[in-house]
């Protein structure tokens, strides 16, 4: 009996981890299921699709004649495309083509009038429940979580709790088998994250304590408001069993990325982590924290185990924005301590923050530098250019104010494509363009910090600030040589790290 054939597509990104999930559970449950990963965004380097491309998808999908298709759209800027490969997909096959992923979930009445079915929320659960329905010719107007029109009428079920036993979803499956990359006009019959593995990203929990007014999270508390946990936790020994099981697969893994969006939250879970970690895998790695949850003992017990840094979301400088508009209530003091705890215990920071800020003013960016002049040099951070993703309460707080139009929301801006971290060669204001190059210099110790505030001192540097950016891209070159010196001393060094690093540190104000 031939099996039921599910073909998934992920855009733009080959570690799509809902995507992922979905085809390993797919895949245990006796499906015939492919994914197909449609393109790579790296830093800044997005393109639309080519025509070629396009086509290499299209006959593609024709071999594989799915029984069902579905397109993850896990951000906002990838709506676009999605609906062209639609277009493309209606045109070779006739199975049902099903959207889900972020941008659906936070999306969802906008999105079921341009597109008739639907998963919203966590996605696992609904997928393999429609593909056991189709497989059996049965209705699916009622399966939670999957909204659709029908006869122009429009079902929206409701969705079904998050799920709290994480323990119970596969792992990812890590063959060639059923796996597809089309990017650069050429189709590869690969996995790419076989062919490229330096750093193994992986989640010990999902959902996020917090909700953010620029984060899709903020949705998602909404969504399952008084449906269990938001916050669920795998346990050690599956954590343990994941990663001996991806290193056995790709075995020139150098470093593990937890990507949960705040890391150690239950310091006895971390114990026990740590104990085992440093047993069992013992390999650098680095995790996200927020300066809320940052404790010596919690930072002790991840250096201990091989801690080499943690990403700390500040994203802005100033505590009146942070706290007012984007609902941190986090304190300068508070970050400080944070960084103090970091750097006393010799794990290197990288701090978050984003740019563009409209509810900045002029003094909230002086703050800033203020605040990051008064660290512990070196460090690194990140400067995300902010976007207005759709669904989202700091995106209507930018509407209501008139700092944007309908159009430079992100499914229709596609900023991200070009822009997601902060570039030299982006328009913005002179204002923006001298405060960006001047933080750009705060975190590299061989850039004096009275040079630094004596620059910010500078009127006309603000009118004119070319040679400010000068300044810092060759200060970024700098660093990242003497980085990639060291590295290379260490044996640290891969071709697929120089490929992925140096169009960041040689465009963006690192």
């Amino acid at each position: 009996m031939t099996k039921f054939k599910v073909c998934l597509v992920a855009l733009y990104n080959t570690e799509l981890s809902g995507v992922r999930y979905i085809h390993s559970l797919l895949k245990s449950k006796g499906f015939d299921a492919s994914i197909i990963f449609f393109k790579r965004l790296n830093i800044n380097d997005g393109t639309p699709a080519s025509e070629k491309e396009l086509k290499l998808f299209a006959d593609l999908l024709a071999r594989i004649n799915p029984d069902l298709l579905g397109i993850g759209i896990g951000c906002s800027t990838f709506r676009n495309t999605a609906a062209e490969l639609t277009r493309r997909a209606r045109g070779v096959v006739s199975c049902p083509i099903v959207w889900g992923g972020v941008h659906v979930t936070v999306t969802a009445d906008r999105t079921l009038s341009e597109h008739d079915l639907l998963v919203i929320g966590e996605g696992e659960g609904a997928m393999l429940e429609l593909s056991q329905r189709l497989e059996r010719g049965e209705s699916i107007d009622d399966i939670r979580n999957v909204w659709l029109r029908r006869d122009g009428s429009e079902i929206k079920n409701p969705v079904r709790p998050p799920i709290q036993d994480l323990n119970s979803l596969p792992f990812h499956d890590f063959t060639n088998d059923g796996k597809f990359f089309i990017n650069g006009d050429e189709l590869f019959e690969f996995d790419p994250l076989v062919k490229e593995h330096d750093l193994y990203q992986i989640m010990t929990t999902r959902g996020c304590p917090f909700a953010c007014t620029y984060c899709a999270n903020s949705v998602y508390h909404r969504l399952y408001e008084g449906m269990g946990k938001i916050v669920r936790t795998r346990s050690v020994p599956n954590v343990m069993e994941e990663l001996e099981y991806a290193m056995e697969k790709l075995p020139h893994i150098k470093q593990i990325a937890f990507y949960d969006d705040v890391f150690g939250l239950d310091l006895d879970w971390v114990r026990d982590f740590c104990e085992q970690y440093k047993a069992k895998i013992g390999i650098p790695y680095w995790v996200y924290v927020h300066p809320k949850t940052v404790s010596e003992e919690l930072i002790r017990m991840l250096k201990d185990s091989g801690l080499i840094y943690a990403d700390m979301g500040v994203q802005s400088g100033s505590q009146r924005v942070r706290n007012q508009f984007f609902k941190r209530l986090d304190t300068n003091e508070g970050i400080q301590r944070a960084m103090s705890i970091l750097n006393k215990l010799k794990v290197k920071p990288r701090l978050d923050f984003i740019m563009d800020n409209p509810f900045e003013n002029s003094q909230d960016k002086q703050e800033m530098l203020n605040l990051l002049l008064s660290f512990k040099r070196p460090f690194e951070f990140r400067l995300y250019s902010l976007a207005y993703f759709p669904g989202v309460e700091l995106t209507q707080m930018a509407l209501d104010r008139g700092f944007i139009t309908e159009n430079d929301i992100e499914d229709v801006a596609c900023k991200t494509m070009t822009q997601w971290f902060v570039s030299s060669d982006f328009k913005r204001s002179k204002e923006d363009v001298f405060f960006n190059s001047l933080v750009s210099l705060t975190g590299k110790s061989f850039v004096p910090r009275f040079f630094i505030r004596a620059l910010s001192r500078v009127n006309l540097l603000r009118h004119f600030p070319t040679p400010l950016v000068v300044l810092s891209t060759v200060a970024n070159m700098i660093r990242f040589l003497w980085t990639g010196i060291k590295l290379t001393l260490k044996g640290e060094v891969s071709l697929a790290m120089i490929k992925k690093h140096v169009k960041f540190v040689l465009t963006v104000n690192r």
